[in-house]
């Protein structure tokens, strides 16, 4: 047990010097390199459809800016990384709840239980701003 809790304290002292060496690679630019680059990601949408079907769009390409490390520095993603994916998928399918926007179920009902009532608009009055002389 205690070599064990000896190889997990050194297993984590050497991640924290391979952190630091990596922070201050980045901070200081050693080697003397450019930190930072730009990367084109595509963009694709899917749009769900009747019958649920989906259809795939593409969109326009966003730049990325990465850094050239092993670990993420400076709220930047590692640049091995970001090259790795350069393809964003954005799930713009709606999920299907069983009621429409006034809360009606919408025909997957089961037989027995009540519709819900709609929500109607109160008809409230909104106050009036009033207009401040001089400004």
């Amino acid at each position: 047990m205690k070599r064990a809790l000896n190889i997990l304290k050194l297993l984590i002292a050497l991640a924290v010097l391979l952190y630091l060496g990596d922070y201050l690679s980045v901070r200081f630019r050693i080697p003397n390199r450019e930190t930072l680059t730009d990367v084109q990601i595509e963009v694709y949408y899917a749009v769900g459809l009747k019958g649920q079907k989906t259809e795939f769009m593409r969109a326009d390409p966003e730049t990325e800016t990465c850094v050239h490390s092993l670990f993420p520095q400076s709220g930047y993603r590692p640049c091995w990384y970001v090259m790795r994916h350069t393809t964003k998928w954005i799930d713009a399918r709606l999920k299907h709840t069983g009621t429409d926007i006034a809360g009606v179920n919408c025909g997957d009902e089961k037989p027995g239980l009540a519709r819900p009532m709609p929500i109607k608009p109160t008809q409230a009055r909104m106050p009036v701003p009033q207009r401040i002389e001089g400004v």
